[in-house]
């Protein structure tokens, strides 16, 4: 269990700028691993993040590469359920699907929150991977609202501009926050002692 959370970790604690370049690489259309093994399949190059149409996609899932501190998250969330309610609902006739549905998933509803809240304002803070891999091209599709900001202070010195949208961001996303947080109320378990 330890290999497993370290392997599934170590991509999150790669700087973002040294995962930027080994991603640069995998995905370069001539040298790229991945167009090595699409042509080996038979299939064509892909220019993936100089296409209009691919480089959002490659994106995600480059930022999915990084998903392990949230599986660790989730682990411990899993590990902290309290082995007499899997055992209760065991002696009550309970199936694998029951316990999943009625222990599982709700003495779990505090780490989704966790996790949902803490997702929600990092999407909104999508900056070092696109600037890093993309700068915000092929034709601004990746040009994230935090990349924008940054384009506006430090490159066109509009910092009022740039202080006024900083404060939107905020704003929208302590608000999205509080929706999320708010229409929890009801659904988020906590164990009782």
């Amino acid at each position: 269990m330890v290999v497993f959370r370290a392997v599934v970790y170590l991509p999150a604690v790669i700087p973002v700028v040294a995962a930027g370049g080994i991603w640069l690489l995998f995905l370069n259309a001539q040298i790229g691993w991945l167009d090595h093994w699409l042509a080996a399949a038979g299939l064509p190059a892909r220019q993936w993040l100089g296409d209009e149409f691919w480089a959002k996609p490659a994106l995600v899932l480059i930022s999915l590469w990084q998903i392990g501190s949230y599986v660790v998250i989730f682990l411990q969330g899993l590990q902290s359920i309290p082995a007499q309610l899997y055992e209760g609902a065991e002696i009550d006739g309970a199936g694998a699907l029951t316990k999943l549905v009625s222990v599982t998933v709700p003495m779990t509803t505090p780490t989704i929150l966790y996790v949902t809240v803490i997702d929600l304002i990092a999407s909104f803070q999508v900056f070092s991977l696109a600037f890093v891999i993309t700068q915000g091209g092929p034709a601004d599709q990746t040009l994230f609202y935090v990349l924008y900001l940054y384009r506006e202070a430090f490159s066109f010195l509009k910092m009022g501009y740039a202080s006024a949208m900083a404060a939107v961001l905020f704003v929208v996303t302590m608000a999205l926050t509080l929706i999320v947080i708010r229409s929890s109320r009801g659904c988020v378990q906590y164990e009782r002692v």
